[in-house]
């Protein structure tokens, strides 16, 4: 694999059919979004200046697949990643987002359905937040706690996926591990409803 085009048609691929295994019935609308982009023979090009540092090197480590490891060390560096405004609660980058389809800023746009990666730091707290919009999330890399509404917080390991719905409060934390995931929203996508409480 030796172009970003490439790694991107390989990572819909990869993420198509995932999600179609998922246990949430969000996992074979996603995935149905996904074919269809999959059939799409020209990409949108990938501008390495828009490259923010996140520091990826243990997620992308904890990766055990040899191919889809090489896909997303070709492709994650050159994202432009979302480390501020309301989603950032500390001075350092423990957090970070990037947006692959939806909205404007996304590399494909799409009206219905938003898709993209989302990284946490080791040792840190993703406060409990809530938003209109179906969640449905796959592990890349890393074993976090993830909590739902006001359960107990439960570890998520590599390979498994699972939704949230809409409204509902969920907080992630990680411990010896940073953590890698992709995310997908449906319903109402847009950011109007997000909101996230105070670390």
């Amino acid at each position: 694999m030796n172009t970003m085009q490439q790694a991107l048609q390989h990572l819909l691929t990869f993420a198509q059919q995932e999600f179609a295994a998922s246990p949430s019935s969000l996992g074979p609308r996603t995935a149905n979004y996904l074919a269809n982009l999959a059939n799409i023979s020209a990409t949108p090009a990938l501008n390495a200046s828009n490259s923010t540092q996140v520091p990826l090197a243990n997620s992308l480590t904890g990766i055990d697949d040899p191919r889809l490891c090489q896909t997303l060390t070709l492709l994650l560096p050159k994202l432009a990643w979302v480390t501020q405004g309301d989603f950032k609660t500390s001075d350092r980058i423990d957090r970070a987002y990037f947006e692959l389809i939806g909205g404007p800023d996304a590399l494909i746009q799409h009206p219905e359905f938003r898709m993209g990666f989302y990284w946490q730091e080791a040792n840190s707290l993703y406060p409990s937040h809530r938003h209109n919009a179906l969640e449905l999330y796959y592990i890349l890399s890393g074993t976090a706690l993830w909590q739902r509404g006001q359960g107990e917080y439960k570890p998520q390991p590599p390979g498994n996926s699972f939704d949230h719905l809409d409204r509902l409060d969920h907080s992630t934390k990680t411990t010896s591990e940073d953590l890698l995931t992709l995310w997908a929203w449906h319903g109402d996508i847009t950011w109007d409803s997000y909101s996230m409480d105070a670390a």
